[in-house]
């Protein structure tokens, strides 16, 4: 309930009903679901801009999750802590986290969470300015997002291997996969429409 307010924009309304559901979980003992409203309360300050109290919220889940083991909670924390570090700019932390996020996804066998931790290191040493390294990652990243039909993935990720390659001057391959991003977009769209009982995905920071 909390997420459904978070993405209509009501904030203050996500906070609250977050907070009673810690409570309750808590509570009746369920440490793993209480340690997730935690870390729901870092994304909503992520989402309102706030990225240190975010990363405060989110490592604090985290500690919990791997007291508790719960590795899809760790996958999540160390994802969102990523992402979080990469946009104040601290692309070492945003790797680490993002190198955590993927070992933890191979481990339970989650090859969309696989390319899309590849694809956030990608882009993270594009910001560092390591683009032959970007493009390793996002190259890796198009790979299993193609060999598990991911096609929101696959658009991000050509979206963001026309920009490594662009940045190292090789214009006609930045070309070439521009196009092959705004296709995929395309597609997308239209794929959507013809079903209306989903919406399209929204884009990870780490993309496009």
């Amino acid at each position: 309930m909390g997420g459904s307010y978070s993405g209509k924009g009501d904030f203050k309304e996500a906070l609250e009903l977050n907070e009673k559901a810690r409570v309750i979980q808590v509570a009746t003992g369920n440490e793993v679901s209480a340690a997730r409203s935690i870390g729901n309360v870092g994304q909503i300050h992520r989402r309102l801009g706030d990225y240190l109290k975010a990363i405060e919220y989110i490592e604090k889940a985290l500690i919990t999750q791997i007291a508790l083991g719960d590795k899809v909670g760790e996958y999540i924390s160390h994802m969102n802590l990523g992402d979080s570090y990469h946009a104040t700019g601290d692309y070492g932390k945003a790797i680490e986290h993002h190198e955590r996020a993927l070992a933890t996804t191979v481990l339970l066998g989650d090859k969309n969470g696989e390319s899309g931790c590849i694809g956030c290191l990608g882009y993270d040493y594009k910001e560092l300015g390591r683009f032959e390294e970007a493009i390793e990652y996002q190259k890796k990243a198009l790979g299993i997002a193609v060999a598990v039909g991911n096609r929101a993935l696959q658009a991000r990720t050509y979206g963001s291997l026309a920009i490594c390659y662009g940045r190292v001057d090789d214009h006609a391959k930045a070309i070439e996969l521009a196009a092959s991003h705004n296709w995929w977009k395309f597609d997308l769209a239209i794929s959507y429409t013809l079903l209306p009982s989903q919406s399209i995905p929204s884009s990870n920071q780490c993309f496009l």
